[in-house]
């Protein structure tokens, strides 16, 4: 939920050599841009999601504005510098937007989920309820 977490996540991530998605909801106040810019090069396809019952949350929508207003302004769609194209799918929840990312990856892809505690929160106790 914050610039230097996501920078230890993006080197993290740069060890995989799968396909990463990401489910990603966030307050409204945070540094966004410096949230998501270690790690733009590294995702291919974004989930984006409102948090349902946080005022302060970002609304995915405009997550997705500002993150088109981002790559369209930066090298991350140019697929000859080894950079991947980014895709990003609205969800009305960050259970919504697990799901979603788990039914369009393949076996070996990656789907991490980050932003904030109020976005890991439902997708844990998705996670634990899964038997």
């Amino acid at each position: 939920h914050n610039p230097q977490a996501a920078e230890l996540l993006a080197q993290r991530l740069t060890k995989l050599s799968a396909k990463i998605s990401a489910v990603f909801g966030v307050m409204e106040d945070k540094d966004i841009d410096g949230i998501w810019e270690p790690l733009l090069p590294l995702i291919h396809s974004w989930y984006l999601c409102n948090i349902p019952g946080q005022e302060r949350a970002a609304k995915a929508r405009n997550l997705s504005v500002l993150m088109y207003n981002k790559v369209t302004s930066s090298a991350c769609d140019v697929m000859d510098n080894g950079l991947v194209e980014n895709k990003a799918t609205i969800e009305e929840s960050p259970v919504s937007a697990l799901e979603k990312a788990i039914a369009a990856s393949a076996k070996g892809d990656t789907v991490v989920v980050f932003g904030s505690f109020f976005t890991l929160g439902p997708v844990l106790s998705w996670l634990e309820n899964l038997d």
